[in-house]
């Protein structure tokens, strides 16, 4: 318990003692290390603010209100505040530069670069009642060094985009991109999924863990 009162304490900012203080009219404060202590954790145990999510446009006014609900039931006043982002690097330039969301959705991809840039902390899985119910395989991919920075809350599938007047498929399929038709007029974007992709195409057994050879 000692040892837990020292963490919290050198945690606290000048900032946040005088706000701590102003909260608790000084009480907590004037009580000694053990008051602060206790006056700090339940201070910041209750919820203070409205929810900061940086997210991409459209999920959040879009259905994505759903992932947030049972928080909106129980902090009816403290309605989600969603801040944009264009890209993974979008959101972390923003972050960056000193946005603090208290959640935010990346691209499983991306789990390492967030875990190593010292800008975001990893989850306590033990404090979300139902984690033994997500996907193991989604679970282990949102882990960077034993730790849990993401959490699976969806999955999608990405599509081919093309001009029905100036393209005509063989089949619907990403063979299209492929296609020597239109050798010099694809473009792809990117990423690692991209990879992926051409694995599937040439029909390997398992594309997300290519062999030397089948990258080359």
């Amino acid at each position: 318990m000692q040892e837990d009162r020292d963490v919290l304490e050198r945690r606290l900012s000048r900032e946040d003692l005088l706000k701590l203080a102003a909260a608790t009219g000084g009480a907590g404060l004037l009580a000694g290390r053990t008051g602060i202590a206790d006056a700090a954790r339940a201070h910041f145990a209750a919820e203070s603010g409205r929810l900061q999510v940086l997210d991409w446009a459209g999920y959040g006014n879009d259905g994505g209100q759903a992932m947030f609900a049972a928080y909106v039931k129980k902090y009816p006043k403290n309605k989600p505040q969603f801040t944009y982002m264009t890209n993974e690097a979008d959101a972390l330039a923003k972050i960056h530069a000193g946005l603090k969301p208290d959640i935010f959705r990346p691209y499983v991809g991306w789990t390492k670069y967030f875990a190593t840039s010292g800008l975001v902390q990893p989850w306590d899985p033990k404090l979300i009642s139902n984690f033994k119910y997500l996907n193991p395989f989604m679970v282990k991919a949102g882990q960077y060094n034993g730790k849990q920075y993401g959490i699976p809350e969806d999955w999608g599938l990405d599509a081919i985009l093309y001009r029905s007047d100036k393209v005509k498929p063989k089949a619907k399929s990403f063979s299209l991109l492929f296609d020597e038709r239109y050798k010099g007029k694809i473009a792809w974007y990117d990423d690692i999924t991209m990879i992926q992709i051409a694995g599937l195409y040439l029909g390997f057994k398992n594309c997300w863990n290519q062999t030397d050879a089948q990258l080359k």
